[in-house]
């Protein structure tokens, strides 16, 4: 007697158990469709928009930037200042306020660099993010009261000069909120293919608190600037 042939589905069983096999599959995967593309990375929360299209834009970019404390900020931040490696774009350079360099070459028995330029603004966001580091920083422009000329209209020119005033809060979980900047600023911009940028910072101290404020933390970029030489 022949022995019996082993035994095989019909096609139309088989197409039933592969239909079952792939309906577990989806079960036992918690209905996740191995099919279905990956989900895109949460965006970073510390990102810092940079906006360039206007000197206005400018200066929220720098306040969003120093009130970050992410990476992106610190670049964000330098980025606003023009770069003269770039064909074109002027050298950046920072002046101090005349009392507040004076006071800080006393203190810390140095010399102020001169001129100061984006090489030494390099270390700056790193400083200021240091003075309160467990506190949220608000930056803040407001405009100058102290008689300086009107803001030039960047719709008339591609470099222009802005004066402000700014303060920087500090502000605890809990608690009440510490200014750590503050002063006074004549900024010039200047525009290179449709981007703004900042190519000169002169400081001024704000008159109401003074070149030796009561709160020792109340100190003008000036400061803080050269504090970042040393800290």
């Amino acid at each position: 007697m022949n022995p019996l042939p082993p035994w095989r589905p019909a096609r139309s069983t088989r197409s039933r158990v592969w239909g079952v096999l792939v309906l577990l599959a989806l079960l036992l995967g918690a209905c996740t469709n191995p099919f279905k593309p990956a989900d895109p990375e949460p965006p970073d929360s510390n990102q810092v928009p940079e906006k360039w299209g206007s000197p206005e834009e400018v200066l929220e970019t720098v306040a969003r930037a120093l009130a970050s404390r992410s990476t992106n900020g610190a670049t964000a931040y330098l980025r606003a200042f023009s770069d003269s490696t770039v064909p074109g774009d002027k050298a950046y350079r920072s002046f101090y306020d005349g009392g507040v360099k004076t006071g800080w070459e006393h203190t810390t028995q140095q010399t102020a660099p001169e001129p100061w330029d984006i090489q030494q603004e390099l270390n700056v966001h790193n400083t200021i993010s240091g003075i309160r580091s467990t506190f949220d920083y608000f930056w803040q422009w407001g405009f100058d009261d102290t008689g300086s000329p009107l803001d030039d209209d960047p719709a008339l020119s591609d470099t222009v000069v802005f004066h402000r005033k700014y303060t920087l809060l500090a502000v605890p979980k809990a608690g009440t909120p510490e200014i750590i900047a503050i002063g006074y600023v004549d900024m010039a911009f200047e525009k290179q293919g449709g981007r703004w940028s900042i190519y000169r910072w002169v400081d001024r101290v704000d008159p109401a608190v003074g070149v030796n404020p009561a709160a020792t933390d109340q100190r003008t970029m000036s400061w803080w600037r050269l504090e970042s030489l040393t800290r």
